[in-house]
């Protein structure tokens, strides 16, 4: 990949047969070999098609959407696109609408093993800077997220774990739900989509192809939401049905872990996120006071979370939210190991 230069526009990926709303939307982009079957061209609201973006009929036909095989997919289809030069016609694209929305429209029913999610990390590698290298487990030198550890102010150094801020969130347009089986495809992508925000530029593109294929298949997500003692909340888009921001937290019994220092009697918040669009909205605040509001429901002791070693801007968050860190795990994205930070809080 012969790019290298920073943008700030957003690739989304959005099955052709969902309604096109092309004020959410931006530019949108047909990016398979085939027309999806059904379509109008009225409904399907296009910029452009651009077909010889799509993998080889040959490898489409020996993938067969096969969940399997999808990171072996992944790594021939990239080999297909260091080659391919619509690649520069893509990055020209994103050059025009930076700041802006870039959609990847395609007619594939799975919402995370489809050749658009492997086209949209592609291109989004090949044109983000990497300002911070840091090596991983493996040699290869990776760029941190893009946050930064920002400075902290005299007043928040010392925090009253008693007592968590105050928070007044813009829920203008949002509505907050329970998800539930029906919402599986949703949470699917979204769980897909916020894991690579974090790691999509931290392991190598093999490592993460593992990861996905495995952790966040359709029954994997749907067990999860079968799950009493799992709960996830979402704040919704009221106009565009998108999750705008996503909460999950784990009873006891449900909890990622369970060794002899986490602590008992405890929530553990799994997943918090929000997602990019929506930020600066407080909606992080929101959730985690939503959280606390759980907690003390179900008259738990003590929250606690695992945060990446890395990712300064939540470790700040939390921080600021009274939680400490008290120990650390190690969780393997594909073949890497990465370090996540364990933090708690005192709730009664």
């Amino acid at each position: 990949m012969p790019y290298n230069i920073y943008m700030t526009v957003e690739i989304a990926l959005k099955r052709a047969y969902a309604p096109a709303d092309t004020r959410v939307d931006g530019y949108r982009v047909l990016v398979d070999r085939l027309w999806p079957r059904g379509l109008s061209k009225e409904d399907a609201e296009l910029d452009e098609w651009n077909k010889d973006i799509a993998p080889s009929p040959e490898l489409r036909t020996w993938w067969g959407h096969r969940e399997e095989e999808y990171s072996e997919f992944a790594e021939r289809y990239r080999a297909e696109l260091d080659e391919n030069p619509q690649v520069a016609h893509f990055i020209e694209l994103m050059k025009e609408h930076d700041e802006g929305r870039i959609t990847l429209v395609y007619g594939a029913k799975d919402v995370v093993f489809n050749h658009a999610h492997v086209l949209r990390n592609y291109l989004i590698e090949a044109t983000t800077e990497k300002t911070e290298p840091i090596i991983n487990s493996r040699g290869f030198k990776i760029a941190t997220i893009p946050a930064r550890k920002r400075v902290v102010k005299e007043s928040e150094k010392s925090v009253d774990s008693s007592t968590v801020p105050a928070v007044t969130a813009n829920l203008e347009g949002l509505t907050l739900r329970r998800l539930d089986v029906n919402d599986a495809q949703a949470l699917q992508w979204i769980s897909a989509v916020t894991f690579e925000d974090t790691f999509l530029l931290t392991a190598e593109p093999r490592d993460n192809d593992d990861f996905i294929g495995e952790a966040f298949t359709l029954d994997n997500i749907k067990k999860e939401l079968s799950d009493d003692k799992m709960l996830h909340f979402a704040l919704i888009d009221d106009a565009s049905q998108e999750i705008a921001a996503f909460l999950k937290v784990n009873l006891m019994g449900a909890q990622t872990e369970d060794g002899p220092e986490i602590p008992k009697n405890s929530l553990e918040i799994q997943r918090l996120y929000v997602m990019p669009r929506f930020k600066r909205h407080k909606l992080g605040s929101y959730l985690m006071q939503k959280a606390h509001d759980i907690a003390h429901e179900h008259n738990c002791e003590w929250l606690w979370l695992g945060v990446w070693q890395y990712n300064y801007a939540a470790q700040q968050f939390y921080t600021n939210w009274g939680f400490e860190r008290f120990s650390e795990h190690v969780f393997a994205v594909g073949d890497d190991p990465q370090i996540d930070f364990l933090m708690k809080k005192k709730l009664i």
